[in-house]
């Protein structure tokens, strides 16, 4: 792993920088963020219906799953369009799926730590995991009236903890194969 830092270094360093800038951003404007991402996410299931159900039509009413994939673009069109007129009524159920994503993450940076426990920088991905999984829980407690700041709030913390993490880690490994 050090080494594929060491010959990744600007990489790795860019990396972080934009993390931490995309965690500032997040934080400074936590609504407009909660927002930008219901709006996306509706941009983004509207999107996939509408290629879905073209794709759908053009294959024709007796092709094999002709039934479920028209439902399923419509469903896709629907949900879209949902959260692009009301994102923030969306935004209670997208804290709820943020809270499952921030626990996974949590457990998988859990895991990876225990993995690669021979890192010296283990302990700090195994810190960086009980935090994610603590802005999940986090989250998850602060249902329904803080939907519309605290996603952005806690993104942008996970955020800046992420490109904290990798930038100490990028910058402890030394820039040359030998020892310091």
């Amino acid at each position: 792993m050090q080494e594929t830092i060491r010959s990744l270094r600007p990489y790795f360093f860019f990396e972080s920088l934009v993390f931490i800038l995309l965690g500032i951003a997040a934080l400074a404007v936590p609504f407009i963020f909660t927002l930008s991402i219901g709006l996306l996410i509706g941009s983004l299931f509207l999107i996939g219906g509408l290629v879905q159900g073209f794709r759908t039509l053009k294959s024709g009413v007796h092709s094999t799953g002709f039934w479920p994939s028209l439902l399923v673009s419509i469903l896709y069109v629907l949900v879209g369009l949902y959260l692009l007129f009301f994102p923030l009524r969306g935004a209670v159920t997208l804290t709820l799926l943020l809270a499952v994503y921030f626990f996974l993450e949590g457990i998988f940076k859990i895991f990876f730590s225990i993995s690669a426990r021979n890192l010296p920088q283990a302990g700090l991905v195994f810190i960086s995991g009980l935090l994610s999984f603590l802005i999940g829980y986090i989250i998850y407690a602060a249902l329904p009236g803080s939907a519309s700041w605290a996603i952005g709030v806690l993104v942008g913390i996970d955020l800046l903890i992420i490109g904290i993490t990798l930038l100490i880690i990028t910058l402890s490994v030394p820039k040359s194969s030998e020892r310091i």
